[in-house]
């Protein structure tokens, strides 16, 4: 329970960290599991199909729907919006909306993108 809350609290849900129950892990630690298939899927196809699943359990569901751009969430008639990205700093396997105007997210958080970035940096160092 206390990671749920750590997690939760840490990407600005502090209400809902302070809600979290014992009996609300298990669903957590499912719903992690189901996303991580999405994103770790080997089609689009695959990733979408588990997606849109999980957005039927849980909301009243956008879809994810290809167009010309790629995929994007379809709210109703006219909307589309959605960038999701996995991590690049190793060894974390978070997710994330890219929300940035020019889809330059790489990192889950700052804690991954500092650790990358001190890692890059070591390795110049040793090649030097």
């Amino acid at each position: 329970m206390r990671w749920l809350r750590f997690y939760l609290g840490f990407h600005g849900y502090e209400a809902a960290a302070a809600a979290v129950r014992e009996e609300d892990v298990p669903a957590a630690k499912v719903l992690r599991e189901r996303l991580r298939e999405a994103f770790d899927a080997t089609s689009e196809e695959d990733a979408v199909s588990t997606l849109n699943a999980v957005l039927v359990e849980h909301a009243d569901p956008p879809r994810l729907e290809r167009t010309s751009d790629g995929w994007r969430f379809r709210y109703g008639p006219a909307e589309a919006a959605g960038r999701f990205g996995r991590c690049r700093a190793h060894p974390c396997r978070c997710v994330f909306v890219d929300r940035s105007r020019n889809r330059s997210r790489r990192y889950c958080c700052e804690l991954c993108a500092d650790r990358a970035t001190q890692a890059a940096a070591r390795r110049r160092r040793a090649k030097s």
